[in-house]
């Protein structure tokens, strides 16, 4: 398509919306949308602007900012894997790392407490959520 076709079809695009606005709305409610929509617009620019400049990492707090600089994702996988507070990762991962038979499955979640292991085979995902996110 060529310049002056676009150009055209973004006019009678603008024109379009505005009179369609004008027979539902007010005048000044349409340059209040406006408005907003320019400041808005100009607030993301300028956000999209100083995150390029700065980069992403700089609104991280400091503790994982140091994290993704010294360490690697072999570093963190260990962590996950080797840390006893995160037994419960270990345990869930285990059939899909061992040779486990599809069956068997189930009892390697023996090695949970009693109401983790009820939790985990609770049919229906949204019966293990807290009650105020049902």
């Amino acid at each position: 398509m060529t310049d002056r076709r676009l150009l055209l079809l973004r006019v009678g695009a603008y024109v379009a919306v505005h009179l369609f606005l004008l027979t539902i709305l007010q005048p000044l409610t349409i340059a209040l949308f406006w408005l907003t929509l320019l400041v808005t617009k100009s607030y993301l620019k300028l956000c999209l602007t100083q995150l390029i400049q700065k980069g992403l990492i700089v609104y991280f707090p400091e503790n994982l900012q140091r994290t993704l600089r010294e360490r690697s994702p072999f570093d963190l996988m260990c962590d996950l894997w080797f840390i006893q507070s995160t037994s419960l990762i270990k345990v869930l991962m285990k059939p899909f790392f061992e040779q486990v038979q599809p069956d068997r499955a189930a009892e390697v979640l023996d090695e949970l407490t009693p109401e983790m292991k009820e939790r985990m085979l609770t049919k229906g995902i949204i019966n293990i959520l807290p009650q105020s996110l049902k």
